[in-house]
């Protein structure tokens, strides 16, 4: 359900003028996903404050509540008709949701607040989705999502991206956040010794992960791990060095945006020597 979610996002964000790469697909899912999750958040704790007979107050204002202003239902559960769209839609949120949500970094008690984390995400994003009829579509498509199941937890993780991979190095500024299952979790994790390397952007570029705690990366990055970690600097270094000469380009694929693929990778010949001589060449 939710990998074909996405996907439909996608195709909606692709027409869009304000999304042109996968990585602005990434980001402007994320945050509406955020605030779908934060409001599934809000309405558990309620409900929990509830059945032990106290009062919940929600950190969000009612006018900018989910069921406000991306949801609100009819009495059989679908989505008002009459709910903003257009440039209703993109109005509202690029000249008040979004200054709103920024402040709640700035009236925060502390840095471990979720109000400081809500303000931090939102000074840092901005809304590129231009349309405000796509916008509306995105918001159907994430409102049909549950988070409030046991199957569906996930939590907020930060994200390697294209963009955070540098030869032999990761950018860690203005990491993307974003949400994952359970489920998907081990398919996009990394951990200390895998090499990512880039499908897009700058094709073949790639790092080792050095630190010992995981992280998540996105679907555009390859990971690969080696069962003997003396071998993931030896191809890092032979990936760098076949960018040099030219001879990665041939993996390529695509004329005007190139990448290089999980199929042209499997195709990537690398050779192996001796652990000994691999340790004295790198």
């Amino acid at each position: 359900m939710f990998e074909q979610t996405f996907k439909n996002i996608d195709d909606i964000l692709h027409k869009d003028a304000g999304c042109g790469s996968e990585l602005d697909y990434v980001e402007q899912t994320s945050w509406v996903l955020f605030l779908k999750y934060l409001d599934d958040l809000e309405k558990d704790k309620q409900t929990a404050a509830e059945l032990s007979g106290k009062s919940y107050n929600k950190i969000i204002e009612e006018e900018f509540q989910w069921n406000k202003w991306a949801a609100p239902k009819l009495e059989n559960g679908k989505i008002d008709h009459n709910a903003l769209t257009g440039d209703d839609l993109a109005d509202f949120v690029n000249i008040k949701l979004f200054p709103y949500l920024k402040k709640f970094k700035v009236n925060a008690e502390n840095a471990n607040t979720i109000e400081y984390k809500v303000g931090e995400i939102f000074s840092e994003l901005k809304n590129r989705i231009q349309s405000g009829y796509n916008l509306r579509e995105v918001v159907n498509l994430i409102d049909e999502l549950r988070f409030r199941t046991y199957a569906e937890k996930h939590e907020m993780s930060h994200l390697y991206d294209q963009q955070s991979v540098r030869w032999f190095e990761f950018d860690l500024h203005n990491l993307t956040e974003m949400l994952f299952l359970e489920d998907e979790k081990e398919k996009y994790t990394a951990v200390k010794g895998d090499v990512l390397i880039c499908e897009g952007g700058y094709p073949g570029r790639a790092a080792i992960r050095q630190e010992n705690y995981p992280v998540y990366f996105q679907k555009a990055i390859h990971r690969v791990r080696f069962h003997e970690a003396v071998y993931n600097k030896w191809f890092l270094y032979y990936l760098f060095v076949s960018d040099r000469l030219g001879q990665l380009k041939k993996y390529f694929t695509g004329t005007g945006i190139q990448h290089f693929t999980g199929t042209s990778l499997d195709k990537f010949i690398l050779p192996i020597p001796s652990k000994n001589v691999v340790k004295i060449s790198i």
